[in-house]
């Protein structure tokens, strides 16, 4: 047996070295002979590292019926802003896939209750219009939620 000096490296939430002065180096076993007719193996490179990072806070939708959009969200301590599709708030005539998708509860929809959105959706009262959307108050324009961050 031979003495010698290991430095042993150990990483975790940190990362911390010393000198072992006290080791042993063991002679290492044999290796197995190999078998000339087997195939050659080649191991995989290791893998890269990947860190997930936490997604960046779009914001969410919320329950919101006949609710302005603006002091909505502002009572949560939080801005009324765009969804990904566009949308500060949603009715049954403006219904993004996201309000969908966060289980946002529609009464009346026009002209179905899957996803349509028109152009820059957002809060007029109790109403929700996109630009250029007919303004007739109906039951359909009633606003049914409201995207805050």
């Amino acid at each position: 047996m031979r003495r010698f000096t290991l430095l042993a490296c150990v990483v975790g939430p940190a990362v911390a070295c010393g000198l072992d002065r006290t080791g042993v180096i063991e002679p290492a076993p044999p290796l197995p002979e190999r078998d000339a007719g087997a195939p050659d193996v080649v191991d995989a490179a290791p893998a890269d590292v990947v860190v997930e990072a936490e997604p960046p806070d779009i914001g969410n939708w919320y329950q919101a019926n006949e609710e302005d959009c603006g002091p909505f969200c502002e009572g949560l301590g939080k801005k009324n802003v765009a969804s990904p599709e566009g949308a500060k708030c949603t009715s049954g005539e403006n219904i993004p896939q996201s309000a969908l998708d966060a289980k946002i509860q529609y009464d009346v929809c026009w002209p179905d209750c899957t996803a349509h959105v028109g152009k820059n959706p957002k809060s007029y009262g109790r109403d929700c219009y996109a630009d250029g959307q007919n303004r007739d108050g109906d039951k359909s324009d009633e606003t049914r939620g409201c995207f805050c961050k």
